[in-house]
């Protein structure tokens, strides 16, 4: 995942950062101005409130481990398929679904709708699309976790057929120079400062800053580039949030309104078995 497209025309996404509750929306490559923070803060459930509803292990809110831990704090990491228009949410055992076409939604255990070895199961540290033009990379999905990848080819996730994520190695098999002292926080596609370039991007902090206290205890990764890894808010100066949980590109017009939506609405929903 070295080896990334030049993106020489903007493509309209902006880097989406989960925090806890919150999320924070970063302009990196420059789109409306100073690549900086874009969107403030902002709470989870807000922009989907659905996610509010479910949580891990296959419960409701406040079921799944009897303390209300939903998927609108804390997700593990966070992906979008681009040829189903689907924003997938990963939290300890499960996933949540959206389809951000029609706006309906699924829930249920990652082994629902993903065909992985059993490590990838539960906890993963990150979900990243590849982007390069190297065949065996582009359109191929990558979970992450301790170090260690399981990957296959990003289709539409769906319980009637599984999203086979069978091929495995080592983060730094697939190009990235993440040693053992490096902890991956979250993966997705970032901007090095003055560049129209793609770069395989993750957040990591060193083992031993097990106590995050600031967004200097992040760093992002650059590959094959002239930028040199640096903390989030050293490339983007108003950046303060943590802990970085997960992170995404998103097209925000590509997301559905729902700040009106009422949160006790259920309509849509599609449950799988075992699933929150």
């Amino acid at each position: 995942m070295a080896t990334t497209d030049s993106a020489s025309t903007n493509d309209q996404t902006l880097l989406y950062l989960f925090c806890g509750e919150k999320y924070v929306v970063v302009d990196d490559y420059g789109i409306n101005g100073p690549r900086d923070v874009f969107q403030r803060p902002t709470p989870i459930a807000r922009t989907w409130p659905r996610l509010a509803d479910y949580a891990p292990g296959g419960g409701a809110a406040g079921e799944g481990d009897g303390e209300g831990n939903t998927f609108a704090t804390g997700v593990d990491a966070v992906y979008y398929e681009e040829k189903s228009s689907k924003l997938v949410f990963f939290k300890g055992d499960s996933c949540a679904i959206q389809n951000c076409n029609d706006n309906t939604w699924e829930f249920g255990l990652i082994t629902d709708y993903y065909d992985v070895p059993p490590l990838f199961a539960q906890d993963i540290d990150g979900a990243v699309v590849g982007r390069s033009r190297d065949p065996n990379v582009a359109t191929q999905l990558f979970l992450l976790k301790n170090g260690q990848y399981a990957s296959g080819q990003s289709v539409e996730p769906g319980q009637g057929s599984k999203v086979s994520l069978l091929t495995t190695g080592t983060e730094t098999q697939a190009g990235w120079p993440v040693s053992g002292a490096d902890i991956t926080a979250a993966a997705a596609y970032v901007y090095p400062p003055d560049s129209q370039t793609w770069e395989s991007t993750l957040f990591v902090t060193q083992k031993q800053n097990a106590q995050i206290s600031s967004a200097s205890d992040y760093k992002v990764m650059f590959y094959q580039s002239t930028s040199k890894d640096a903390a989030p808010n050293q490339l983007w100066p108003s950046y303060a949030s943590y802990p970085i949980d997960a992170a995404t590109r998103l097209n925000p017009a590509t997301i559905p309104d729902e700040s009106g939506a009422d949160p006790d609405h259920k309509h849509g929903h599609h449950h799988g078995h075992g699933g929150c």
